[in-house]
């Protein structure tokens, strides 16, 4: 089982992810994670992240491939394999929607269900304000760069509903302005009747 997780940047991807993973022990692979853990370790690619990050953008799709490539093949030679994965902050436009299902295809897997975290954006605005005091993420902390973020979020990333709603994956809308527990009991719900 391999779903998706979706929504704009601070509707709680992450927390929904890793409860769903725990629940359903599925690898929860957060592009966001993946990307910050680079910019720490201060890699090749972590310096070409945090120039984007700074920016308020979008990381390119020729590095966004590198990194899935490299996540598949990690989860295909663990030796505790788990039931599926959870994509998490990816795909982030209809490209990289059309790249992930390559590459599903090219490991003999596909993509079982999307579950789109609705919220408002000023509900995300607040929730982002929030974060960066209590997870103190630098990139949450610049009100002009979350702007920027959900913007782009709004503009790039929010069609990929519509290339999934006109796909034969089921696209699953969950209000995202519930309690966590609400929201996760919705999700598990909708998994249970795959």
């Amino acid at each position: 089982m391999n779903i998706l997780i979706f929504g704009p940047p601070g509707s709680g991807k992450g927390t929904q992810s890793q409860k769903v993973s725990s629940y359903f022990d599925l690898k929860h692979i957060s592009f966001g994670e993946v990307l910050r853990g680079h910019v720490e370790k201060k890699t090749d690619i972590g310096i070409k992240v945090q120039n984007i990050i700074n920016k308020g953008g979008l990381v390119g799709e020729h590095l966004m491939h590198e990194i899935l490539l490299n996540q598949m093949e990690n989860f295909v030679l663990e030796k505790k394999r788990q039931r599926g994965i959870i994509f998490d902050g990816f795909p982030r436009n209809i490209d990289q929607s059309k790249l992930l299902d390559e590459v599903l295809n090219q490991y003999k897997k596909k993509l079982h269900g999307v579950f789109h975290l609705s919220i408002s954006f000023e509900c995300a605005i607040e929730r982002i304000k929030n974060r960066s005091k209590v997870e103190d993420r630098k990139d949450d902390q610049d009100l002009e760069k979350v702007k920027n973020r959900i913007n782009v979020y709004k503009n790039e990333t929010k069609p990929v509903l519509d290339f999934y709603n006109n796909s034969s994956v089921p696209v699953f809308e969950i209000n995202g302005e519930r309690s966590l527990e609400d929201i996760f009991d919705d999700i598990k719900q909708k998994i249970d009747g795959f």
